[in-house]
């Protein structure tokens, strides 16, 4: 667990700046034209022009010349080029002041036409160096930094968000840490499908079989979707969220809010679980009518829930629904007027629809704000380092060390460290790190996250077809189920690795 430390600690001790200046900066003539001839023209010279790239007249960075230098950062960052093939390959520290320096004279280039920005974008920022993430730091390599830029949540995470305001999941117990609990990952079901569904715990049981009953259940699955490709080395993209993907979150917000308000549309008979006339002799298998009800709630009971209970709701109730439902969705509390400007949509959606529409429209909005969907890195505040680094400050490293860890809000001893000014250093951020690390009653899905992104295990279940393999493995049902299961398997054993790990701080 000491590569996965090594990994885990810069993303929680997030510096954000947009240039990390060298001691001594380096020229074009001391650095990239020793660099170029060392390792480029033998393939991009006047003579060879492989690809029609020339590269040994190339001067310093120009409107000209703009694309050529973007394109030979991007293939230097990425240990692109030169060739993997050529035996003289550059120092690590040697492509990091390379790229640096383009990245630097692009930006001037392009100083008074809008900027260059491009190495903001997470698929650039977060391209993570193997050699640096398990080999020995280069002696002269400044600290690490990365570029101000905006996540956006993780699917699994967004998930998760969602899936705590409509459902009761157990709590972690660590002597058995092979069991789904609350703030895991949300599993794959027998169909090879994502998905969190309504009240699953309070149904007792259904008109039909298996495949009726997963039929009947509504859910709904991953909103923010990626692409499946994974590694450290092709993060998805995670900075935007689509028309279609705004109106599908609208769409299942007014389905979640109701459901937090209402619980299920149920009809007395489900309750009894004796079908009523007009349903004898009809096929209701597959329907939400097929399905029947314990009697007592089981969803969680939230500042929504009571806010329905009365006719004529106080603006004391009003108030805490939008607060309670800001939080659980923001991971933070909302300011002021965050929650006046929410206060006063719901107020005019109670009025113009009644209460019962009203309440659901009226907190829709709330899971389309920023910080619902995003996840700020900007270090807006703070004294620059020696080497211009600003530190992250308040709820943005809050939940930066909270999200190396977790798709649930923050725990109340990391709360309780921000509000009393515990959380400024780069001390205080181990301090909590540690503790996090070593509580084994917190759940750290985060963990299996690296995980599945580094060895890609999780997507077995979407490639292998070889049926015959199964069976000589012990699988007798269809491979994707076999798979999904090995999967879940390999993440309880990882768990169970990790629990044994003592040394993971060394």
């Amino acid at each position: 667990m000491k590569t996965f430390f090594r990994f885990l600690v810069p993303c929680a001790l997030v510096f954000s700046v947009p240039v990390v200046p060298f001691a001594a900066q380096p020229s074009f003539q001391s650095l990239v034209e020793p660099f170029l001839e060392n390792h480029c023209f033998d393939c991009h010279d006047e003579e060879t022009k492989k690809g029609d790239l020339v590269l040994d007249g190339l001067t310093e960075v120009n409107e000209e010349n703009f694309g050529v230098w973007k394109s030979v950062w991007e293939q230097v960052a990425l240990k692109e080029m030169p060739p993997k093939k050529k035996k003289n390959q550059p120092e690590t520290i040697d492509r990091f002041r390379l790229s640096q320096w383009i990245v630097e004279e692009l930006e001037r280039t392009t100083e008074d036409k809008g900027g260059f920005d491009s190495h903001r974008l997470p698929t650039k920022a977060n391209h993570l160096d193997h050699d640096l993430l398990f080999g020995e730091l280069p002696k002269d390599l400044e600290p690490a930094s990365t570029p101000a830029r905006i996540w956006r949540i993780n699917p699994q995470e967004h998930l998760v968000r969602l899936n705590e305001l409509i459902n009761k999941e157990p709590e972690y117990n660590p002597k058995t840490p092979g069991l789904r609990a609350r703030g895991d990952h949300i599993p794959w079901n027998n169909q090879g499908e994502i998905k969190v569904y309504y009240g699953l715990d309070r149904i007792k049981g259904q008109v039909g079989g298996s495949a009726a009953y997963a039929a009947a259940i509504t859910g709904f699955s991953p909103i923010l979707n990626t692409s499946g490709r994974h590694g450290l080395r092709s993060y998805p993209i995670l900075y935007s969220v689509n028309g279609a993907q705004a109106s599908q979150i609208a769409r299942h917000a007014e389905d979640i809010v109701r459901f937090m308000a209402y619980g299920p549309k149920i009809e007395p008979y489900q309750f009894t679980g004796k079908l009523p006339e007009k349903y004898k002799g009809v096929d209701i298998r597959g329907t939400v009518e097929s399905l029947f009800y314990k009697e007592e709630v089981m969803r969680p009971l939230t500042p929504v829930y009571d806010l329905v209970q009365e006719e004529n709701p106080s603006e004391d109730k009003l108030r805490a629904a939008v607060d309670f439902l800001f939080e659980a969705l923001a991971f933070r509390e909302p300011s002021s007027k965050e929650s006046d400007l929410y206060l006063k949509i719901l107020k005019e959606s109670i009025a113009g629809l009644g209460l019962k529409e009203g309440v659901v429209l009226g907190l829709t909005p709330i899971f389309l704000d920023q910080d619902a969907l995003f996840r700020p890195e900007l270090a807006q505040y703070g004294k620059p380092d020696q080497y211009g680094r600003v530190m992250l400050q308040g709820h943005e490293l809050a939940v930066a060390v909270n999200g190396a860890f977790s798709y649930l809000k923050p725990d109340a001893e990391l709360k309780k460290a921000l509000k009393e000014g515990r959380l400024e250093t780069r001390e205080d951020v181990r301090r909590e790190v540690t503790r996090i690390l070593s509580d084994e009653s917190i759940r750290k899905p985060r963990i299996l996250q690296f995980f599945h992104e580094y060895f890609d295990y999780d997507l077995a279940g979407g490639i292998c077809k070889d049926s015959k393999a199964l069976n000589a493995a012990g699988g007798r049902s269809k491979f994707p189920n076999v798979m999904f299961g090995m999967t879940a398997s390999v993440d309880r054993l990882i768990e169970l690795i990790v629990q044994e790990d003592k040394q993971v701080l060394k």
